[in-house]
């Protein structure tokens, strides 16, 4: 029977005909293996199946079937699993008394007649499932889920045997304010060990997506020790990294706020982000290797970064390597390889990218985070704290120069003209209520990465002191004639201390289409909805011609004031629209033997993140709002089917596994509750009692629709959200 599957789902369905096709097929192919384990082994046991069913043919519906010998085969209207139908063998609890009558084999008392006792033994037909003994119904049941487990191997086996592509565990940046970012992980590390194990050896090969089943899985408060190696630092060394609690709760799973790595090579399809300063006629193209900025060679991501964060307000001249034309359309270099030696050098200069500012100087609010080893942190200032003043300029104050969302870089600037340290005064809350104020002197450095919010609900974070703080979604102040202040009507301008409660980007028609995502998401803001930090990130990537509608709170009255963004003169982002391939490697097993090895390692992998998902649902730690069902699955298998066929086998091997792992828990209805049956009975040497088998399979019933119906409820909200 197929039920259920922890998997990371696409939040699209696509409408590619064959990738659906595939994905059934796919799908299906995991279902029969399953229901085929089952028949084979009944067959051998020579009991007798009246029905071998793809899907379920309820109510007599079904979309195809055909007779052949003594069994029909069939797909059923329900695409939710499958079945075999075994004489004498019935799941529902309805017709569990009737199938046992229609097995019973037709003699005389006598024939039935048990010795020292007067009432004759049930006699069923010698073909039927329960006139089978105990061993032999056990080998029918599991043989479902054994065979899944090997058809899993088999796929992982091949998809080695072609070559497996996998990202490689390299950081490309942290969420500011979490587990990553609060020790001190950065850009371009890369994770050789997870924990500390005698004799193990650092893993070149170590798997992104292994390195993010141990966070969802690892201890919360022990945290995670993992080995880095740092692009600049001769040796590697030793980390702990805790996930956030308060994410882990929020997000329905543990995670330590990184993004995936990236490679100095840009995307094949879209080099750029529309309309940035990287994306100009004559300007990268798809495929391009980034090998040198403003003359400085670079070899990898962390590198370019380096170059793009100390330089934001400069032109810069890339080098990049680009494939002869006669080869466009060719396949971009192979994971792990660079540009082929026929590649010509092309010199392109990129303009920076000034922000888009509304004018606005927003509240600033507390600090959530302090990373480990930073300024901050070794000058003494604590999370929870609230900055008061910087160099003697008070923050949340009438014309205030300071505004928190280009603080970072001014911080920056003063570090990179050579000033050593900056004064900051904080007011930080006493066991007695009454709050004190304290001035700290923090050493300013100048980082060579850049930071910045890319999910809802984020801080702001200044690399220079490290630190991650709220910005609130009250207006401390206005720039005068800035776009805030444009208007001399009050109902069309934003004034100090107006509370912002929402915003919305208005794109035009000339580019819906392709910011089609900005403009139907809005943004809200609140004390529970810190998102002025991303909204501004997002503001950064729109149109040159977008404009933003706030719904703002003026005392009782609610305002809705549309403003025109201004490009600075002053501030920049020190991203220019480049868009990074992601730095992936290729695994190829060399000989039969290694291929097998890596399936069944792959196999073991896949099994066991069910099992820990099944514990972490079952403790908290993962939230079932994470699962998916059916519909989920199968956009899962049309997204792994268009990314091409090593990807579609690996995901059918996770399928296969977590339909062997689910199958087996001891729940009545699956396979493992039939077990659970059959070891009663092999102990007691009789049947459990049938009023009590029923009523546990009624209960299994129950639970295993109420969790359909959970799982597919979340499924459709996906796609409508």
């Amino acid at each position: 029977m197929y039920l259920i599957a922890a998997v990371e789902s696409g939040n699209s369905l696509l409408n590619s005909i064959w990738g659906w096709t595939e994905a059934a097929l796919a799908l299906g192919a995991v279902i029969f293996i399953h229901e085929l384990g089952h028949f084979l082994v009944a067959k051998l046991c020579g009991v007798k199946c009246e029905k071998f069913y793809i899907g379920f043919d309820i109510g007599g519906w079904k979309i195809a079937h055909f007779q052949w010998g003594e069994t029909e085969y069939g797909i059923g209207i329900l695409p939710l699993g499958g079945y075999v139908k075994m004489l004498g063998q019935d799941d529902n609890p309805n017709n569990a008394e009737a199938e046992r009558e229609r097995a019973l084999k037709k003699g005389t008392a006598a024939e039935g007649l048990q010795p020292g006792l007067s009432v004759a033994a049930p006699q069923f037909d010698p073909r039927s499932f329960i006139a089978q003994s105990v061993p032999e119904r056990m080998a029918i049941i599991s043989a479902g889920v054994i065979m899944n487990i090997l058809f899993a191997f088999v796929l992982a086996s091949w998809a080695y045997s072609i070559g497996v592509t996998y990202l490689v565990s390299e950081i490309k940046e942290t969420f500011p304010g979490e587990g990553a970012w609060q020790a001190g992980l950065r850009p371009g590390d890369k994770v050789l060990q997870v924990g500390h194990v005698p004799g193990q050896q650092d893993n070149e090969q170590f798997d992104f997506d292994d390195l993010k089943q141990k966070i969802v899985f690892s201890d919360l408060d022990q945290g995670l020790d993992l080995k880095i190696r740092r692009v600049g630092v001769e040796e590697p060394f030793w980390i702990t990294v805790k996930p956030d609690k308060q994410a882990a709760v929020k997000n329905g799973m543990p995670r330590l706020g990184i993004a995936d790595s990236a490679t100095n090579r840009l995307f094949e399809g879209e080099p750029a982000q529309p309309t940035s300063p990287a994306d100009q006629p004559n300007g990268v193209q798809g495929g391009d290797t980034i090998v040198e900025v403003n003359d400085h060679p670079v070899h990898n991501f962390a590198e370019i970064e380096t170059e793009l964060a100390q330089h934001p307000s400069d032109p810069l001249d890339f080098v990049v390597l680009r494939e002869p034309k006669s080869k466009a359309g060719a396949p971009s270099p192979a994971p792990g390889q660079g540009p082929s030696a026929q590649a010509e050098r092309v010199k392109i200069t990129i303009a920076p990218n000034p922000r888009r500012m509304l004018g606005l100087i927003m509240r600033m609010g507390k600090i959530t985070a302090i990373e480990h080893g930073s300024p901050a942190d070794k000058a003494g200032i604590k999370p929870g704290d609230f900055i008061v003043e910087i160099d003697g300029e008070p923050v949340n104050a009438p014309n205030t120069k300071w505004n928190p969302i280009t603080l970072p870089e001014e911080l920056r600037r003063r570090a990179a003209a050579g000033q050593k340290s900056i004064k900051i005064k904080v007011s930080r809350d006493r066991k007695e209520g009454q709050p004190e104020q304290l001035a700290f002197d923090v050493d300013l450095r100048n980082p060579t990465w850049f930071e910045g919010p890319h999910i809802k609900g984020a801080p702001m974070s200044a690399p220079a002191i490290g630190i991650a703080y709220r910005v609130m979604n009250i207006v401390q102040d206005v720039e005068r004639k800035g776009p805030a202040d444009a208007s001399d009507d009050d109902a069309k301008r934003v004034l100090p201390n107006d509370t912002i409660e929402a915003a919305h980007f208005i794109i035009s028609k000339e580019y819906e289409a392709k910011f089609k995502e900005v403009a139907k998401d809005d943004f809200k803001f609140s004390e529970d909805e810190p998102n002025w930090p991303i909204f501004i990130t997002v503001l950064q990537q729109t149109p040159p011609d977008t404009k933003v509608e706030l719904t703002i709170k003026r005392g009782e009255k609610e305002l809705k004031v549309e403003l025109e963004p201004a490009l600075s003169q002053r501030w920049f982002n020190p991203e220019r629209g480049l868009l990074f391939a992601p730095n992936t490697n290729k695994i190829v097993a060399q000989s039969f033997g290694e291929a097998l090895d890596l399936g069944w390692h792959r196999t073991l992998r896949d099994m066991t993140q069910i099992v820990r998902t099944l514990k972490g649902l079952t403790s908290g730690q993962v939230s079932a709002k994470n699962l998916s069902g059916p519909i989920g699955i199968a956009a899962g298998a049309n997204m792994f089917a268009r990314e091409g066929f090593v990807p579609l086998l690996l995901f059918m091997c996770l399928i296969s596994a977590n339909l062997a792992v689910v199958n087996f828990l001891p729940i009545p209805v699956l396979d493992g509750g039939h077990m659970m049956f059959l070891l009663y009975e092999g102990i007691r040497g009789k049947p459990p009692n049938e009023r009590v088998m029923a009523i546990m399979t009624y209960c299994g019933l129950a639970f295993i629709l109420s969790l359909m119906i959970f799982v597919i409820g979340l499924d459709i909200s996906r796609l409508f959200h």
